[in-house]
């Protein structure tokens, strides 16, 4: 509180809607009679207070101490952002991530395992193209996959747009002339029917169900961890058979509302009745009702149990992959149905389309 009433009893300070002092419990005398405290935090932790006998006084000395941080502040911020270091960068980076990206706890992790170590403490106006080629050799050097070191470049890359974009640094962004690995990410790793049916079968038995219904949904739907984990019962209609995911628990950021087989239908009715029937909060919660954080943990030991070695995310592609292999939609249906915003992504799985394109071919016969 940047205004309060000082206590002429016992001189502490407290809030101005308070009856009482909360120390001494001695009445706050009127208006006119009270002693006003106006206390704001300035640049480096540093506070300025001052006394007062008059509440319009106070208000006016609150207004010009803020203002007055205010441009402190921003002076302040004017000559580190000339020539910061990356780590100050990436703070604010991470700061805006969090409001406006879902995937923000990845970048804080990439960055803090494998940037901060190397150029962490260097100036970013210091960075050279020579030492992102270093950082790009030394993560190959220590067998990452050729995708999580494009991955940790481009989040360098990202951090100096966001620099610049917000005037926190005026040079070049030294990415730019970085060439990025090249990688094929069109592998995928369906599971086949047989790992398939050991998967329903210790589902069915698995103690924690409210885990199993976690996997069986993905598996009838194909949607992502996260935009599991993150459903609420507000965006579902189960007289509809309708779900909605909201844009900030998927990829592309977009909001998508697509309707669900009976069978996922069922997968939600079993999770309601977890939920005591209460349509409220998260679909797919831990049994004290919170976000499951830690389920990578029980994924390992379902698929320990089924004895099969695939991610989470690979039952997202054996939905797609049996979707696409059914002769029954086609690819702009499939991209709608997996919520790719690019086409590209869908034609992974193009070469399943196969038997549909030789059954058309075999009218014209």
């Amino acid at each position: 509180m940047a205004i309060s009433v000082r206590c002429k009893s016992c001189r502490a300070d407290y809030k101005l809607t308070h009856k009482k002092c909360p120390k001494c419990l001695a009445a706050s005398p009127p208006s006119k009679d009270r002693v006003y405290k106006v206390r704001v935090k300035f640049p480096g932790n540093k506070w300025r207070t001052k006394v007062v006998h008059s509440l319009l006084e106070a208000k006016a000395i609150e207004i010009e101490f803020m203002t007055e941080a205010r441009e402190l502040a921003r002076d302040k911020s004017k000559r580190r952002s000339a020539d910061c270091t990356l780590n100050d960068l990436n703070d604010s980076f991470i700061e805006w991530s969090k409001l406006n990206c879902s995937s923000w706890k990845d970048d804080k992790s990439r960055y803090a395992n494998h940037v901060e170590p190397y150029l962490g403490k260097k100036r970013v106006s210091k960075i050279k193209l020579i030492d992102l080629e270093k950082l790009k050799s030394h993560l190959q050097s220590i067998g990452l996959s050729p995708q999580t070191v494009k991955h940790v470049l481009a989040l360098v890359r990202r951090i100096y747009n966001f620099g610049i974009d917000r005037g926190l640094y005026k040079g070049n962004n030294p990415c730019n002339r970085l060439k990025m690995p090249k990688f094929d990410n069109q592998v995928s790793n369906p599971l086949c029917e047989e790992g398939q049916q050991r998967l329903r079968q210790t589902l069915e038995t698995w103690q924690n169900q409210r885990a199993a219904l976690v996997v069986q949904y993905a598996m009838l739907t194909g949607r992502r961890r996260g935009e599991i984990l993150r459903l609420t019962w507000d965006r579902v209609d189960l007289e509809q058979g309708i779900v909605t995911y909201h844009g900030t628990t998927t990829k592309s950021g977009k909001t998508q509302t697509l309707p669900v087989s009976a069978k996922a239908l069922e997968v939600l009715n079993q999770a309601l009745a977890l939920n005591s029937n209460q349509k409220e909060g998260l679909v797919f919660p831990t049994s004290t009702g919170r976000y499951y954080s830690g389920f990578y943990v029980i994924w390992r030991r379902i698929r320990k149990a089924a004895n099969i070695d695939i991610r989470f995310h690979d039952l997202r592609h054996t939905y797609a992959s049996i979707v696409a292999s059914s002769g029954k939609v086609q690819m702009h249906v499939l991209q709608e149905l997996l919520g790719h915003s690019d086409i590209k992504m869908t034609k992974r799985y193009s070469h399943l389309f196969d038997h549909a394109l030789r059954a058309a071919v075999e009218i014209a016969v």
